[in-house]
């Protein structure tokens, strides 16, 4: 009875939410070992997420986000982060959590076909819900796939980008 009681405050707990934010990003190009400058794009996303409790101050949270970049080589992008997330401070009208975790994530409309379409990002942040009903959050995120591929290319070029985020969703 205990077992089923916990359960089915577990499913009530589980959290979905909408959202949408600002992405800047910074792409630091390098060619056989020689820095180049850092390019800059800006960008909007959009989200849905699922938090799934594993105990009152601990939870799994995953989203499929959305996204574009603003400039003449603008893409788009599909990003899917499985983040544990834990809660730092809480009271019953705002709770203080951290996030830490995996994204894959896939790029669409690219103009140069030695980029590669796909990545993977460790991505980081912290985050503060109000009233269980908006939640606020910022994060860094960072990918670690060489962002050119083909071996003719990618020995002497390198790519890896870094995003700075933040968004607000409406929790349901």
């Amino acid at each position: 009875m205990a077992a089923l009681l916990l359960c089915c405050t577990l499913a009530f707990a589980q959290r979905f939410s909408v959202g949408a934010g600002y992405c800047h990003s910074s792409v630091q190009e390098k060619m056989v070992n020689v820095e180049n400058e850092l390019v800059y794009h800006n960008g909007a996303f959009a989200e849905v997420g699922y938090d799934a409790p594993i105990n009152r101050y601990v939870s799994i949270l995953s989203k499929l986000q959305g996204g574009m970049f603003f400039d003449q080589n603008g893409y788009y992008y599909a990003k899917v982060p499985v983040l544990g997330k834990a809660i730092a401070v809480s009271d019953m009208d705002f709770k203080l959590f951290v996030y830490l975790g995996p994204e894959f994530s896939y790029r669409f409309g690219l103009k140069d076909v030695r980029q590669m379409p796909w990545n993977v990002w460790l991505s980081g942040g912290a985050g503060l819900d109000i009233y269980n009903r908006i939640r606020i959050n910022m994060g860094y995120e960072h990918n670690f796939v060489n962002e050119y591929r083909g071996h003719d290319v990618a020995v002497y070029l390198s790519s890896h980008s870094t995003d700075f985020t933040v968004g607000v969703s409406f929790l349901f």
